[in-house]
């Protein structure tokens, strides 16, 4: 399995960047189109989680994005050293019936 990294400052401004380097590690996989769109949905997220709610605009902070790949799969981590998140805290929202497309990104 081929494995390629890169770290990216915490900002909304490198979310393209991330985005850009997880699609080129997908490239020359199986994943069909809408595969690699809904995991470039997931990696934006959470991407976007990690910047507004467990660095809350920190300066300095880093990711970095791991993707490990062959013909047949693709895996994505993603590390950072935030406190992390407790989910006893967290309010499901209320999206039943929006599609996908309709929901801002990062309000998932």
């Amino acid at each position: 399995m081929r494995e390629v990294s890169a770290r990216f400052e915490a900002t909304i401004a490198n979310c393209e960047s991330v985005r850009t380097f997880v699609r080129q590690c997908t490239q020359q996989t199986a994943l069909s189109d809408e595969q690699r769109h809904n995991l470039l949905i997931a990696v934006d997220e959470h991407f976007v989680n990690l910047v507004e709610h467990a660095f809350k605009g920190q300066t300095g902070a880093v990711v970095t994005v791991v993707c490990r790949q062959d013909e047949k799969q693709v895996q994505v981590k993603i590390i950072d050293a935030s406190a992390g998140f407790d989910p006893r805290n967290f309010v499901i929202p209320d999206v039943e019936g929006v599609p996908v497309d309709d929901l801002t990104p990062g309000g998932f």
